[in-house]
């Protein structure tokens, strides 16, 4: 009897409490043991002291004080149906917008969030479409028979879908399908405007710079000097090889279409200048 009760005390069977792992612990298999074991919790994953692998959990963890309970879920975004607010807080100041700052189980949800789109003015997205559409139009602007369909579109001309020039504009934002007739996108009428507006040079100053946001506000002395606008700040550091720091005060020369109003004001080659006389353009002030 004292034999078997020695084999029962010593049987490397599941005991009440391990060295190592916390109380509780799940068992799973083990490769090392072939057989079951604890496994140890470590920021989400259950890790094997024996065979060193682990085993990942979902949304819950188990704590050594007590059940299972579920990471809290983050506070439901105000304007979307998608996402959290901090995602779209994420989301919109980036050009990957809320789906590029996801897991991808759940980027099909988020994607084309209207916090983030392109389509949604002052967003990153939508301030880097308009830089691209405007640099489409001045560098390699599209061949003539497919602007002259864009520009019968923005007239408000019914035209057929023709499977040869409409694709064209349609995979460049320009143009879209609704309710199946093509129509002219907001993107397509920037890029008309910056085909038939004038662009100057004109010289700019970074009055400061947001990089959370990634963006940067800018007087245009040609525009109206007394109001910044928004720009974003890796075009800036792009296109000129200054570093952030060096950017607040500084004069720039960028070009514009200085006739138009905010919304169609778009900037573009912003490079270095010679620095301007002082108190040559002080807003607020006598010069």
């Amino acid at each position: 009897m004292s034999l078997l009760a020695t084999v029962v005390r010593t049987w490397p069977g599941r005991r009440a409490d391990h060295r190592g792992f916390h109380r509780g612990s799940p068992w799973v298999w083990c490769p090392a043991e072939e057989t079951e074991t604890p496994h140890q919790l470590d920021a989400g994953v259950r890790h094997c002291l024996s065979c060193k692998t682990s085993t990942t959990k979902g949304p819950t963890m188990d704590e050594p004080f007590g059940p299972e309970y579920v990471k809290p879920k983050g506070k439901d975004c105000p304007n979307c149906l998608c996402c959290t607010q901090a995602l779209c807080e994420r989301g919109r100041n980036s050009v990957l917008e809320c789906a590029g700052h996801t897991t991808a189980e759940l980027r099909e949800v988020v994607f084309g969030c209207p916090c983030s789109a392109a389509r949604t003015p002052k967003t990153a997205s939508w301030r880097a479409s308009q830089v691209r559409a405007t640099r489409m139009a001045r560098e390699v602007p599209l061949g003539q028979e497919a602007e002259l369909l864009l520009r019968a579109l923005a007239d408000g001309r019914d035209v057929d879908e023709d499977g040869e020039h409409f694709p064209q504009l349609k995979v460049r934002g320009l143009a879209d399908l609704e309710e199946l007739r093509p129509v002219v996108t907001e993107l397509g009428r920037t890029y008309l405007a910056a085909r038939d507006d004038v662009r100057a040079d004109t010289p700019v100053r970074v009055v400061d710079v947001d990089v959370p946001s990634r963006t940067a506000r800018v007087e245009v002395a040609a525009w109206q000097p007394d109001k910044p606008v928004t720009v974003l700040l890796d075009q800036v550091l792009s296109d000129s090889g200054l570093d952030v720091d060096s950017l607040p005060g500084r004069w720039l020369t960028a070009e514009a279409n200085c006739h138009a109003d905010e919304h169609r004001l778009v900037l573009t080659g912003f490079r270095k200048s010679e620095e301007l006389p002082a108190g040559w353009m002080s807003v607020g002030e006598d010069a």
